[in-house]
């Protein structure tokens, strides 16, 4: 239930503002907890899109092979050792790159490998192509292939709040590289490195995807206002915790800040959808960049040397 909201502009901004404090000192709680020893491990998630629209049958035969070779499915999640694929609404299917030292290029040939080999098999078992590109078009009108309430609140809210977030839910994708936070203290230079490389070519998103996340939902894509100086932890959270209590929450439908009765775990909760161009990940500890588009497997090596070396440039091991 939400509150009467007859408390005008400047009565909202206080409790944005109240509310993103208390939540930005719980989170500075969480990542305190952090004291890694070095060198930092890297990982990241590689989306590729079906070349063709997908079916509720298709995803059962997807489920089921995955079972075939190995993996075990827990919360929407398929595991096998070190391994994780998930798919998205739009029967997107990622994978999930173990931990890595920055320079390891055994472990990444091997994980390319077994993308490149899973995805061959889907092929020629399946018939199901997918695709290293950043969008295609035509999928707003797509079943939608998740169902879990998370998913069905996304896509009602998608459906009316702007004119291509159905679009972003089930024709896009993309490739998030991690770092992982070795102390509190290096959260705001290693987020202001993945904001600058967010902008740079071949990490920015391309013109076509950048004008769907612009207008999917504008509460909450993009960046909070972090300003270029930032030096202490709350100088991100503040602002990462002001635009995500601003942000409808997905299955009332009605700002963050104005609902009753929710705590830190709901907040962290409503935290996972906002889908700013950097995120705080807490599951992993680390900083996460989402705007480097998907792409042909054959590409990425250079992609991810040039994110390690860009990384580790602005925080030495």
């Amino acid at each position: 239930m939400s509150r009467e909201c007859g408390v005008g502009i400047l009565g909202e901004a206080t409790e944005v503002d109240r509310l993103a404090r208390r939540y930005a000192g719980r989170l500075l709680q969480e990542i305190s907890k952090i004291d890694r020893e070095p060198p930092r491990t890297f990982g990241f998630e590689y989306e590729f899109l079906p070349a063709e629209p997908l079916t509720a049958r298709d995803m059962t035969r997807l489920r089921r092979l995955l079972r075939d070779e190995g993996f075990t499915e827990s919360e929407g999640r398929f595991v096998c050792d070190e391994r994780a694929v998930v798919f998205e609404p739009g029967g997107q299917i990622e994978y999930l790159s173990p931990p890595m030292e920055g320079h390891d290029e055994s472990t990444l040939l091997e994980t390319m490998g077994w993308i490149s080999g899973m995805n061959a098999i889907i092929r020629s078992r399946l018939g199901i192509r997918y695709l290293g590109r950043p969008f295609l078009a035509g999928r707003e009108t797509s079943p939608l292939l998740l169902t879990a309430d998370r998913y069905r609140s996304m896509h009602r809210r998608f459906a009316v709040c702007d004119d291509r977030g159905l679009q972003m839910m089930k024709g896009t994708a993309a490739v998030h590289l991690h770092a992982a936070l070795m102390r509190p203290g290096e959260l705001a230079p290693l987020w202001l490195a993945m904001t600058d490389l967010s902008c740079r070519t071949h990490f920015s998103m391309s013109e076509q995807r950048r004008d769907i996340w612009n207008r999917t939902d504008p509460r909450r894509c993009g960046l909070p206002a972090i300003p270029r100086d930032a030096l202490d932890p709350m100088d991100i959270l503040v602002p990462l915790c002001r635009l995500a209590v601003s942000a409808v929450e997905l299955s009332s439908g009605v700002p963050f800040y104005a609902l009753d009765g929710v705590g830190f775990p709901d907040f962290l909760e409503h935290l996972t959808t906002i889908f700013t161009d950097v995120r705080l990940n807490l599951k992993g500890m680390t900083v996460e960049l989402r705007t480097p588009d998907s792409l042909p497997p054959h590409r990425f090596p250079t992609l991810w040397r040039s994110f390690i070396e860009q990384i580790e440039e602005r925080l030495p091991r």
